[in-house]
């Protein structure tokens, strides 16, 4: 499918101080006409449901497979009372399998305190799947229905509720209704995955290139190993960005945190607020004018290995007792403007975006974004009266894969999915009190000359910067960042292990709960990130 032409008019998000993604696009799903692709045959049977080409929203996908359902229930008629319509017990069907948990769910998602990752995938699928269910009350109509159909659906081991196999099994029915039903659910189940990596899955444009002639069954693999990670352990990111390229950026190569496609942008959905760790977020905007896709990749693809310098001398050394210093305020940088800025990657479809940052009207600096991506779901978050959730500690005190976050589930109107501030109680939290003030060694830095370091910063065990810095469980270097800029651009400057965020009504030694148990802590004050402990209430 074609590119969308861009417009004169900036795209700007209202978070990180107004940053410019590109220029707006007017997506295809808004001016193509693109009536449904007919049958080969008029008036015979019909053994497939095409779809044309074009680009789709998620609601124009449900009515474009709409008609195997209200083939099935206008061959069933009318239910005699007390019993349930035909419609509303084939709905309450497919209900059941969207769910995320009960015997016939498709996506049986089970989580720990700390599986950020499969706690977002799962109130993602509760969320999309609601609304799937009402797009398909909403597009239902049996002026659609067509007695030709003949569909073999191959089995694929979806359940029914009791109510749809005592409907679709009586003698009302039949096998070609059975399979018809079997397919639409498949299609459903189909369109709900497809749509878990976008926060804004209702307004992503999902691309047909050529005549499906059986649906979205051409998702079907990219699906199974997506399932695959999601069920068997911690859904990597990395996971997610490949399943949202299915039919928006197929030719892309493994990879990357986002990517610009003919319809628009795909970054992750912190960039615009969201307090979702592993979400993505569409854009109809381009920030390169190229008919061709591209991907926005890490400027390392390992962080262990990218170069690493020894953080600049602090600023202050506060005593025992000091805290906070009046040093503390002054050091609170300020961002008069941020940009992004966009390189050449390691071939033409790779580009490695940054962070341009002014700090305190003379310092300029550009922080990954892909890093800043990745800071951001390793780093550590305290709650005083709470025990924190650490990015490497699984519910049991187990190490756990490093990227865990937290974050909280969105309820059914348009807000985002993660938007609420939460905390997790536990009892365990006199076991983890930090360590006495007394043997704490704090280290006050300012977060331009942190930002101006090549390389990521951190505190090299073998090559200590001067006498004055330790690398030590004992050793705590604080960055205020009371601006929100400065806070991101932080956390893709520093080595992302033992970073933690905390505010100045918490002492420093409160930082020695979460993360390993050696090396120096680092801790960003005042950021107000998105992305805060979750609470018992929205572990559900």
């Amino acid at each position: 499918m074609g590119f969308e032409p861009v417009t004169a008019t900036a795209y700007q998000i209202a978070h990180l101080g107004g940053l410019v993604l590109g220029r707006t696009i007017v997506p295809a799903v808004y001016h193509q006409t693109r009536p449904m692709a007919p049958s080969d045959n008029q008036g015979s049977i019909r053994v497939d449901y095409p779809l044309s080409p074009g680009a789709y929203t998620a609601k124009q996908l449900v009515a474009a497979v709409s008609p195997l359902l209200e083939t099935v229930v206008c061959a069933l008629g009318q239910s005699s009372p007390p019993e349930d319509s035909p419609l509303e017990t084939l709905l309450g069907g497919l209900t059941a399998i969207l769910s995320t948990s009960g015997r016939v769910s498709s996506l049986p998602l089970s989580y720990g305190a700390s599986d950020t990752s499969r706690r977002e995938i799962a109130g993602q699928a509760q969320i999309i799947g609601t609304v799937l269910v009402q797009h398909a009350r909403d597009a239902f109509s049996l002026e659609k229905a067509d007695a030709n159909f003949r569909i073999r659906s191959p089995c694929e081991g979806h359940l029914w509720t009791s109510a749809v196999v005592s409907l679709l099994m009586g003698s009302r029915s039949n096998r070609y209704l059975m399979e018809l039903y079997n397919e639409w659910l498949h299609q459903m189940i189909l369109l709900r995955d497809l749509l878990l990596p976008f926060e804004n899955y209702d307004e992503v444009p999902l691309i047909i290139t050529t005549k499906a002639k059986k649906g979205l069954r051409g998702a079907e693999e990219p699906r199974k190993r997506f399932l695959l990670q999601c069920l068997t352990g911690a859904t990597p990111y990395l996971a997610i960005v490949n399943l949202a390229k299915t039919f928006t950026a197929p030719d892309l190569l493994s990879g990357g945190y986002g990517f610009q496609y003919s319809q628009g942008l795909v970054l992750p959905a912190f960039l615009s607020g969201s307090r979702s760790c592993y979400l993505l977020r569409y854009h109809p905007a381009r920030l390169e004018d190229t008919s061709s896709n591209l991907l926005f990749d890490y400027e390392h693809q390992n962080y262990y290995t990218a170069p690493q310098n020894n953080i600049s001398e602090p600023e202050t050394v506060v005593a025992p007792g000091a805290w906070p210093p009046p040093s503390l305020f002054a050091l609170k940088p300020q961002s008069t403007k941020c940009s992004l800025e966009v390189n050449a990657g390691s071939d033409s479809t790779r580009r490695i975006l940054k962070l341009q940052v002014d700090i305190d009207r003379g310092t300029l600096v550009s922080v990954d974004i892909g890093q800043i991506s990745r800071g951001q779901r390793y780093v550590h978050h305290i709650n005083l009266s709470t025990r924190p959730i650490s990015s490497h500690e699984g519910p049991n005190g187990t190490i756990s894969n490093g990227e865990n976050k937290t974050s909280s589930k969105k309820d059914q109107t348009e807000r985002s999915v993660f938007e609420s501030r939460f905390t997790r109680k536990s009892p365990e939290l006199s076991e983890s009190r930090p360590k006495s003030a007394s043997n704490i060694h704090v280290f006050l830095h300012k977060a331009s000359n942190i930002l101006s370091q090549p390389g990521l910063v951190t505190l090299l065990s073998h090559k200590p910067s001067s006498d004055s810095l330790t690398n030590d469980a004992n050793s705590i270097h604080i960055i205020p960042a009371k601006n929100q800029v400065i806070g991101f651009a932080l956390l893709g400057k520093l080595y992302p292990e033992n970073v933690v965020l905390l505010n100045e009504n918490q002492a420093p030694e409160t930082a020695n709960i979460v993360g390993k148990n050696f090396g120096a802590r680092f801790v960003i004050m005042n950021f107000e990130n998105h992305c805060p402990p979750l609470s018992n209430d929205d572990i559900t």
